[in-house]
């Protein structure tokens, strides 16, 4: 399921579902696990490629200096990742 933008991410976090995939160029794939810090003004990232953890505010979602998932909702890359 692709995610369309940043409250429909919010909304799949929320019903439990916190393993998404980013398609890079190239058809490769960034696995990450995504959760809502209690605030719900921040997220949780656990980037599965190499184990890297962040803690980011909602609006650095789009600061591609810090994590490209924001770009990849922009874009259409950003999937809910379904095994």
């Amino acid at each position: 399921m692709k995610i369309k933008n940043i409250d429909h991410l919010i909304e799949n976090i929320k019903k439990g579902r916190h393993e998404y995939k980013i398609i890079l160029n190239g058809n490769l794939v960034s696995r990450k696990f995504i959760n809502l810090e209690d605030n719900e003004d921040m997220f949780f990232i656990i980037n599965f490629v190499d184990d890297s953890e962040q803690t980011i505010k909602k609006e650095e979602l789009f600061n591609t200096k810090i994590t490209n998932i924001g770009k990849a909702m922009q874009v259409g890359a950003l999937y809910l990742d379904i095994k």
